[in-house]
């Protein structure tokens, strides 16, 4: 079955490159594009297994994720260029990637970028060889100049696995512009297979003294009950997060039926970890983690503005990370995005990501490398240009508000 979120590009009318070289010394590599669910899942097998072996089973790099993010938020205009990149025939790399017009200093341009949004905690390519740089390279003397892009923007890219010094490089020696930059960073715990009460001992005085004292306010405010959903995930469960995500201080969510989808594929995979803390049988905190190699991810947490008073998510925090360290032997866990002050105080590192950044080489790519790296720059310098800059953006907002920005790629 074709889906409509996936769809041809009129741009490339072959579905194979021709191969990279055929020397003895360099890999004979050529690509194909993913253009099909049934496409996609013809790779299954062999991305989710190095998904498993080279990236610690990263949810949020498995297929289930990309099908599912696709499902919600690739539909039409954007363009999808799911890339596979293959030597003599055997797959060495997937590049999943999105073409999309956005805006860039109030100029909507043909971007590509890795799929994904503000979802997504983490993008890269997969990657199944050890010695990255000749796919890189491949990827951008090759792959580029099948695809009408204008500029690369990739962001959360993660510098422990393979990826953003060598995109960057491949950029450099294919003849783009292209800057490496630092994202924003996140915080994660890496222990050393200790206990929950060990790694509750590590944590300040301060907090352990919250988590105490919302234990105790809110045992004494009634008859309190926590679940844990995996496997047994129920649509009264998906219904208790939703009821209490509302009641929390979140602004509401632009597509509120993506988590609880992807809630039922994890289930399915044996990831899932839905936390949800009950006062008197009322639904009062929830907290969304994965699971998977000893690993957890905190994808979301919510409580109930009600019942502030009682501090209902630093004790949901704290039963979530028990349990999975008791129940499932935790040694490491990730809070996603967010260089936010208040993860600091659950973790024990601070991890970088990130941000890359080319320009295609044609007219338009020249003139927007030149917008970004000499102009803009050079009228920050001068507080009147800056302000005629400001004003020129805010008009072409308005404009596009009046007029609707153009969907075409």
């Amino acid at each position: 079955m074709t889906v409509n979120y996936v769809i041809p590009d009129p741009t490339m009318e072959a579905s194979e490159a021709k191969p990279a070289s055929s020397s003895a010394e360099t890999p004979v590599l050529s690509h194909r594009r993913l253009q099909t669910v049934e496409d996609l899942e013809a790779e299954r097998p062999v991305w989710e297994q190095w998904v498993a072996q080279r990236y610690d089973g990263n949810p949020f790099l498995s297929l289930d994720w990309h099908l599912v993010w696709l499902k919600h938020f690739a539909a039409p205009p954007v363009r999808i260029h799911y890339i596979k990149i293959l030597d003599q025939e055997e797959p060495v790399a997937y590049f999943p990637l999105i073409l999309q017009r956005q805006a860039f200093h109030g100029v909507m341009v043909r971007t590509l970028r890795y799929a994904g949004n503000m979802y997504t905690p983490v993008n890269c390519s997969i990657l199944g060889v050890a010695d990255a740089q000749p796919v890189f390279d491949y990827f951008a003397q090759h792959v580029l100049r099948t695809i009408p892009w204008h500029l690369f923007r990739g962001g959360n890219l993660p510098p422990e696995h393979p990826g953003p010094v060598e995109l960057d490089l491949a950029f450099r020696k294919a003849g783009y512009a292209s800057y490496l930059l630092e994202d924003r960073a996140n915080w994660v715990y890496q222990g050393e297979g200790g206990t929950a009460e060990e790694y509750y001992g590590q944590l300040g005085r301060r907090l352990r003294q919250d988590i105490r004292q919302a234990g105790s306010r809110l045992a004494k405010a009634g008859d309190l009950q926590f679940r844990v959903a995996t496997g047994d995930l129920t649509p009264k469960d998906v219904e208790d997060f939703r009821t209490v995500y509302n009641r929390s201080w979140r602004e509401g969510e632009s597509y509120p039926d993506f988590h609880p989808e992807l809630m039922g594929v994890m289930a399915r995979r044996g990831l899932l970890r839905l936390g949800i803390l009950y006062l008197d049988e009322r639904p009062i905190a929830t907290a969304l983690w994965f699971f998977e190699q000893g690993r957890g991810y905190a994808v979301k947490m919510a409580y109930d503005e009600e019942y502030k008073r009682y501090n209902p998510g630093k004790r949901m925090m704290w039963l979530m990370v028990e349990r999975l360290m008791e129940e499932d032997g935790m040694t490491f866990f990730d809070y996603l995005k967010g260089d936010h002050e208040w993860k600091k105080r659950w973790t024990n590192t601070r991890r970088t990501r990130s941000w890359l950044l080319a320009f295609q080489k044609g007219p338009v790519g020249g003139a927007l490398h030149l917008l970004d790296q000499r102009l803009l720059p050079w009228m920050r310098r001068s507080r009147f240009l800056d302000a005629c800059k400001r004003n020129a953006a805010k008009w072409l907002r308005k404009r596009r508000e009046r007029g609707g920005a153009s969907g075409r790629t």
